[in-house]
């Protein structure tokens, strides 16, 4: 659970610069108590109730021989702050900020930077002796590489002593990446006169005027939840558990009967990754998709019917395009000669799979 709760506070952290441009709302508050107010921009233009205070002005100054020019002309040659507008007798508020919405490309290009550097830093192309090695072959000075060996050392001390942790965090980040992604994909593509939220919040719950998006937080805990369910926790096990095997087996393979040529295409890593994916294929994929959209319908509260109808509508789409995706996918993942790399290198992939299926579970069915 530690674990789980580090991964997540890595991931929020890592990506408050994401959301760092989405619009503001206004919070009424007076004496602890608080209320939203209507989005009002920043204007000129006087409000309803100013215009009204105005027009009475300017009668009783007609009345009286003089004359004043229009308010919305006085506030364009001598621009004042705002006042606050006080709201139902509870408090005052100041009018809504407008901050500039996230834009699709730009948010998709921040959290794609995020997710590399993260990847980098726990991955174990980082270790001492591969990033001396190459150092050296950058021909850098003694002291720039002294002092980067120095930065590298305690992070490879953390990884070494809490690799289960670095890998729980590392799959939570993967899932939030997918799903902000997922979001930007859908933002990218949605018409203007389109709903911003519709279909479970796939392009975000507030505003996209100019283009733009905000991404919807709670959709991305969902699918981050059903995707550490179905796939993050699962694949640990499983990638352990294929690992254990295929070493008994090859041990076996080898100690057997066999001709030599036999024994040498049985055991070739090749023929062992294919036989790997083929049972991954087969009996993983199939439950953890399964899990997933069930999980994804679940936490919308659609309840068993809408469970039912989402696996009827999504699954066999989503098996097979798996199926295209991971039989080529899976084949890179088990030739890795490390098993703690092995779900490093799923991440990467997962990272576009999960993108597709956070976009698949939040599309509406068809009818």
């Amino acid at each position: 659970m530690q674990y789980v709760l580090l991964s997540i506070i890595l991931a929020s952290t890592c990506l408050c610069g994401v959301s760092a441009q989405q619009d503001a709302r206004v919070v009424v508050s007076s004496s602890g108590a608080q209320s939203k107010s209507e989005d009002r921009p920043f204007t000129n233009q006087p409000s309803d109730r100013s215009q009204s205070h105005s027009t009475a002005h300017e009668n009783a100054n007609e009345s009286a021989g003089t004359s004043t020019a229009p308010t919305g002309t006085l506030r364009a040659q001598h621009p004042q702050p705002l006042l606050r507008e006080k709201i139902s007798g509870v408090g005052y508020a100041r009018p809504a900020v407008r901050r500039r919405p996230l834009r699709p490309r730009g948010t998709m290009q921040r959290a794609a930077a995020m997710y590399s550097t993260v990847t980098v830093l726990l991955s174990p192309l980082f270790e001492t002796d591969r990033l001396t090695w190459l150092l050296n072959k950058l021909g850098l000075p003694p002291a720039i590489s002294n002092v980067i060996l120095g930065l590298s050392q305690p992070i490879n001390s953390f990884r070494e002593r809490h690799t289960l942790g670095v890998l729980m965090c590392h799959e939570v980040f993967t899932d939030v990446v997918a799903d902000v992604f997922a979001q930007a994909i859908a933002a990218e593509g949605v018409d203007a006169d389109e709903k911003p939220g519709d279909a479970h919040g796939a392009v975000g719950a507030s505003s996209r005027e100019g283009g733009g998006f905000a991404i919807s937080w709670p959709r991305t805990a969902r699918s981050a939840a059903a995707a550490l369910i179905s796939d993050d926790i699962p694949f640990l096990a499983w990638s352990r558990f294929l690992w254990l095997g295929s070493e008994r087996f090859v041990a076996a393979v080898q100690r057997s009967s066999l001709s030599p040529a036999t024994v040498r295409a049985i055991t070739h890593p090749i023929a062992v990754s294919v036989g790997k994916t083929a049972i991954t294929q087969l009996m993983y994929e199939s439950l953890s998709n399964a899990v997933y959209l069930s999980l994804q319908a679940a936490f919308r509260r659609e309840g068993f019917a809408g469970v039912v109808r989402e696996l009827k509508s999504k699954f066999f789409r989503s098996w097979i395009d798996g199926v295209y995706f991971w039989s080529f996918a899976h084949m890179v993942v088990f030739l890795m000669p490390i098993w703690w790399l092995q779900p490093i290198v799923d991440n990467l992939f997962t990272l576009v799979f999960n993108t597709y299926l956070a976009f698949l579970a939040n599309a509406p069915i068809a009818k």
